[in-house]
């Protein structure tokens, strides 16, 4: 499930895409008539599921001389430029900085790996940090090395193949720029109890087996009105592959994802299944009724099915609020198939 990140307009866009391979036992570059730069910003933006547990990382370098220590640090001391680069490395939500090594950028590709630099901007800025000219590119083959103290970049810029040699040393501030999936859902815990009779309108729909781990996915949408409500219950249940309702009984709210439970929440997460959308995962609670919209994602708890219409929640959420509802379904409720 995938990605969104927001960082300042320094950093904007990826706009071109350019992908490396990370090789051991060259030589390293020579930095002998390499610029000095400055240390501007780095850290893990984005956690990539491509199953090779990776994550994309973004290093800021500036001209030399461009600010100064404890300086805002969007106001410079001087025009120049400013170095971005975007690259590929083993996912590190502790340190959250690239592996040290070499990368390489290479030619673009579908797939991004470990050891790629996936974009270089350079731009010209002024000393309130607006661009004074054209954002700029470097030809693949362009290298850095990453070491505990040092930065090393050694490469040529793309349409006019000047020479681009930079380097760094000295101490590096690694920031965790990761989104916040449980960002909608306010901190400090409260109780809302929902009783019999709010809820009055509810949609049940069966994804099969959405997980592909031999489950059916029962997926239940619970509101307080059927046009414009200001309450909302999300409901996913897994049971046995081979059944197409929901037995009476409890279930537990959990990440097992395993038949007999109800799907925990991670949030507003990357959808698996869509690349480059996000969605509301798992089971939680909307309150509609509040701008901004105010989530209560369900990290666990039960929820309760009994004469086959009527569902029973109790519930915590990730920041700790207690979720209490009750619905009953004018009839036996039957999951459609989606």
């Amino acid at each position: 499930m995938k990605k969104v990140f927001n960082l300042s307009l320094l950093m904007a866009a990826l706009v071109m895409i350019g992908f490396a391979s990370c090789k051991r036992g060259e030589k390293k570059p020579d930095i002998t008539n390499a610029n000095k730069t400055q240390f501007y910003k780095g850290g893990i933006l984005e956690l990539y599921d491509e199953g090779n547990n990776s994550a994309l990382y973004i290093i800021a370098l500036l001209d030399d001389g461009m600010i100064s220590q404890g300086q805002n640090q969007n106001m410079f001391n001087k025009d120049g430029n400013i170095y971005i680069f975007y690259l590929i490395s083993n996912a590190d939500t502790t340190n959250f900085r690239p592996a040290y090594g070499e990368y390489t950028l290479k030619e673009a590709s579908k797939n991004s790996n470990i050891g790629e630099i996936v974009n270089v901007n350079i731009t010209p800025l002024n000393k309130e940090g607006a661009h004074t000219g054209p954002t700029t590119k470097m030809i693949q083959g362009a290298k850095m090395i990453i070491e505990a103290n040092k930065i090393i970049v050694k490469g040529k810029e793309f349409g006019t193949n000047k020479d681009i040699n930079l380097y760094y040393e000295g101490n590096m501030k690694w920031n965790n720029y990761l989104p916040n999936p449980y960002d909608q859902e306010p901190q400090i815990p409260i109780t809302i109890n929902m009783s019999n009779g709010v809820f009055t309108f509810a949609t049940f729909k069966n994804w099969g087996d959405y997980f592909e781990n031999n489950t059916t996915d029962l997926l239940a949408h619970i509101f307080d009105a059927e046009n414009k409500p200001n309450k909302q219950l999300a409901l996913e249940f897994l049971v046995s592959k081979e059944l197409t309702y929901l037995p009476d009984g409890t279930y537990n709210i959990t990440d097992t994802k395993e038949a007999g439970t109800v799907v925990a929440s991670d949030g507003f997460i990357p959808d698996i299944k869509h690349p480059g959308s996000k969605i509301y995962s798992g089971s939680f609670f909307t309150d509609l009724s509040n701008n901004p919209i105010k989530y209560f994602y369900f990290r666990k708890g039960t929820v309760t099915m009994s004469n086959g219409n009527t569902i029973t929640v109790n519930a915590t959420s990730y920041y700790g609020s207690t979720i209490n509802a009750t619905y009953t379904h004018n009839e036996t409720i039957n999951w459609r198939v989606k």
